[in-house]
């Protein structure tokens, strides 16, 4: 059965829970994502998000439009994996397929010969069906473990690791210059890192730019170089594994996991006959790594020190940004997405505080319009659950500096950010990083201090143990601090908490 399929479409309703029962229709009209619709009935216990996925099907030998209505998914994600698939059967060479039920299936006959495809040409395939799967801020951090997977498996290990070397060369932080390419594996990193997995929106400036001539030749190098899918092994992918990087435990397991969805997907699309990743040993958490280390918490004494020096160095803002940070516990991108409305006084003196989204800056070629480089999103790129929205309790007297600044800004507007800069735009956290809160830290803290180098993420660790050592009661503080697993927030936080033998002596001993 081959049709002719519209662009599938995800749209976002609400509904209410009344009798156990979350299916819920959409009436299929509307492209994009959809405002949230549906009145919550009164006796429902609480509103329930759900996503629907559509798109029109039309058979070739009739011409008539059939339209397609899916039951609504529970989780985006979900949603977009799904329709992620509607995109990915139309760009098979055989056309749209669909089963009895209108659902789109693989076609055998479209994979013929997949089993010989090198893997440069299956990054190519998976990078142009999942691009849109991803965030804008993530697909730049996706695309690096994906070049690092291009290089490293090659016919050659000892070849791989000179492109795998040069990868990191021509792949340079802000502010340094990458060195020309000389050799071939250079010129093969170069290629990789400049039109390798190009993006793959629909602006117009999203088109694949014309290969450099001088880099041809590195593009066909590396083609031939390049190992047979059915070919990897789990030798390889140790080696990978290896090359992948992460300064952290939780960075390298998130790295891999974009290695392990490629090899799966390869196996659930009938490019490879089984998955060499099976057998080889887990990243699972590892818990001494993943906590938090009390020596680099700021004490509260250092956390005002802080605010002090930047209150003297670079105004009454920049103070009030870093005490929104420690006390609240809070994520650069989320202090810098605040506005007016997010604050509320309380009669004690203290504020309430909702946050509500996180400001992520992306790669313009990254962007969905080509455009758009700052973007908001809910925290840590949650659609629900405690991390999407969360309101906590300033006490008074960091409010007090907060509210200062609150009465001190030009804008009253409602909506208007509460960190700008120098052109009343939001502040780039970028821009506050290397422009304040470095210079910041090495004036306060030289390279004997125990708090040397300090990053600015350390602020949401002063908060979280603030709060856990003066007792608030835990769902509270995961709450607040947007935590969905209260086992992780306190395995994390384990070696920052006080001595725990010695709090329940003394409680039970004062009973």
């Amino acid at each position: 059965m081959s049709a002719s399929v519209s662009k599938p479409w995800i749209e976002r309703y609400i509904i209410g829970v009344t009798d156990g029962n979350t299916d819920g229709a959409t009436d299929g009209t509307g492209d994009g994502t959809g405002e949230a619709r549906g009145a919550t009935k009164a006796t429902a216990k609480k509103p329930v998000v759900r996503y629907a996925v559509g798109y029109r099907v039309t058979v070739e030998s009739t011409a008539k439009p059939k339209l397609v209505k899916v039951r609504g998914f529970e989780k985006k994600g979900f949603a977009e994996t799904y329709a992620e698939n509607v995109r990915a059967a139309g760009l098979r060479r055989d056309g749209w397929r669909f089963d009895d039920r209108w659902r789109p299936v693989h076609a055998d006959d479209a994979l013929a010969g997949a089993a010989s495809v090198t893997v440069l040409a299956l990054l190519e395939t998976f990078w142009r069906m999942h691009w849109h799967g991803y965030s804008p801020s993530s697909r730049s951090k996706v695309r690096g473990r994906l070049l690092v997977m291009a290089a490293t498996l090659l016919d050659d290990s000892v070849v791989a690791r000179r492109v795998v070397a040069a990868l990191k060369e021509q792949s340079p932080s802000r502010g340094t210059r990458r060195p020309e390419p000389a050799s071939i594996e250079a010129k093969a990193a170069r290629y990789l890192h400049d039109l390798y997995l190009p993006w793959c929106g629909d602006a117009p400036d999203a088109r694949r730019a014309p290969v450099d001539p001088t880099l041809e030749a590195a593009r066909t190098w590396l083609e031939r170089r390049s190992l047979r899918a059915s070919a990897v092994t789990d030798e390889h992918l140790l080696e990978l594994r290896g090359n992948l990087g992460g300064r952290t435990h939780s960075a390298r397991r998130t790295y891999w996991s974009v290695i392990a969805k490629v090899l799966a997907w390869a196996v659930a699309s009938g490019r490879l006959e089984r998955n060499p990743a099976l057998g080889m040993p887990r990243l699972s958490r590892d818990l001494d790594a993943e906590q938090v280390d009390p020596d680099r918490v700021p004490g509260e004494d250092e956390v005002w020190q802080l605010a002090d020096a930047a209150r003297q160095r670079f105004g009454l803002w920049c103070a009030a940004l870093i005490l929104v940070a420690g006390y609240g516990a809070m994520r650069i991108g989320e202090v810098l997405a605040l506005r007016r409305a997010s604050f509320e006084r309380t009669e004690t003196g203290g504020l309430r505080v909702t946050v509500v989204a996180q400001r992520r800056r992306t790669a313009r070629r990254h962007a969905d319009d080509g455009v758009t480089m700052v973007s908001e999103a809910s925290p840590k790129g949650r659609s629900t659950g405690p991390g999407a929205r969360r309101t906590f309790y300033f006490a008074a007297r960091p409010a007090a500096v907060i509210i200062e600044h609150l009465d001190a800004m030009a804008n009253q507007d409602a909506m208007a950010h509460l960190f700008t800069g120098i052109r009343g735009r939001a502040l780039d956290a970028s821009t506050f990083r290397e422009g304040r809160w470095d210079l910041l830290v090495d004036g306060l803290f030289p390279a004997s201090h125990r708090l040397a180098g300090l990053d600015f993420h350390a602020l949401r660790h002063y908060g979280m143990t603030m709060w856990l050592r003066r007792g608030l009661p835990l769902k509270m503080i995961q709450r607040w601090g947007g935590w969905h697993s209260l086992k992780v927030m306190l395995d994390v936080y384990a070696a920052a908490l006080p001595d725990d033998d010695a709090i329940a002596i003394d409680r039970l001993e004062a009973s």
